[in-house]
């Protein structure tokens, strides 16, 4: 799967995805220094922005992609008591289901590395998106899934207490199929290169089935990562509104907004509040203040498929 994209990179040669602020950009040829030492001074503590095109390719998660895959998962479970390592070695054992999004391996531009290079940056900066899924059922006696079903018991019952016996019943029914989806990458991929990666994932999935792996989903687990409008904020655009949960809802993955649409069960709730780095954006001093959220979605089969299809005329080229 090859993918053409417009994202924003920092100029200096280490790979590192942001979110562009033009407020704080500087217009070109203005207050140039004309013997140029202040210039590259400054270049090392304040990337400049440039918008360029950029091919990704979809790999097998091998063990190379173990930091990129890590630095993802971070992102996504902030500071959850779960093990993010053992969950990477976990998707790393099947690396016959998903792929890992990478740069073309024929874009210099991308791949140039520092001559003092430093591997560990390098390894968790060549992975740009993720997407597979784990089997919660076949695997509930691994520590890492014991860790996930505890972690979302508890922000259910203390966020949305009326839907936690519904959702234990989901995470621990041994006679259906509970797939948790995991679809991450750097919040200024567009949305665009969802439709190949589902579709991609959907193959596989199939592919295992018929050599009779067990592959075939009952239902899905997905946790979306959303922000929300701080409620002060909210209050002020919204005065007839009393809760932070009636504010507009942004999802960094802008797909998954149609699957809370078709979901079996969903919730929502708040995470730690912490600056966000490249791979989930930064907010700049003039833009609203928004929260960060997880909002975890159950889908049946079915209504993964509907969603699915919705994905794929919003958002194919």
């Amino acid at each position: 799967m090859a993918v053409e994209s417009k994202i924003n990179m920092a100029a200096p040669s280490k790979k590192k995805c942001v979110v562009e602020d033009h407020d704080e950009m500087e217009d070109e040829g203005e207050d140039e220094d004309t013997d140029g030492s202040q210039s590259m001074d400054d270049s090392d503590e304040e990337a400049a922005v440039q918008e360029i095109n950029v091919d990704f390719e979809a790999h097998a998660p091998d063990d190379s992609d173990f930091y990129g895959i890590k630095n993802l998962l971070q992102q996504l479970f902030r500071k959850a008591h779960i093990n993010i390592s053992g969950l990477t070695e976990l998707i790393l054992g099947q690396n016959y289901v998903g792929s890992v999004l990478k740069v073309f391996s024929q874009q210099p531009e991308m791949l140039e590395e520092d001559e003092d290079g430093d591997d560990d940056d390098d390894d968790q900066l060549n992975v740009f998106g993720l997407m597979s899924v784990v089997n919660i059922t076949e695997k509930k006696d691994e520590e890492v899934i014991c860790q996930l079903k505890t972690w979302l018991l508890e922000e259910c019952k203390q966020h949305a207490k009326e839907k936690a016996a519904d959702l234990s019943a989901i995470l621990n029914d041994s006679s259906q199929q509970l797939g948790f989806i995991i679809s991450e990458r750097f919040i200024n991929i567009p949305c665009q290169i969802a439709v190949p990666q589902y579709d991609s994932l959907r193959q596989d999935t199939e592919r295992l089935c018929k050599k009779g792996m067990k592959y075939r989903f009952d239902n899905y687990l997905i946790i979306c990562k959303s922000l929300r409008m701080a409620k002060q904020q909210a209050k002020k655009k919204h005065s007839s509104q009393k809760r932070e949960e009636d504010s507009e809802q942004i999802f960094s993955n802008a797909e998954e907004e149609l699957f809370v649409k078709e979901a079996r069960l969903s919730f929502e709730f708040p995470v730690a509040d912490e600056d966000e780095t490249a791979v989930g954006g930064k907010w700049g001093a003039s833009d609203q203040e928004y929260r960060a959220h997880r909002t975890v979605v159950i889908l049946s089969a079915s209504s993964l498929e509907k969603s699915y299809q919705e994905i794929k005329k919003l958002f194919s080229k």
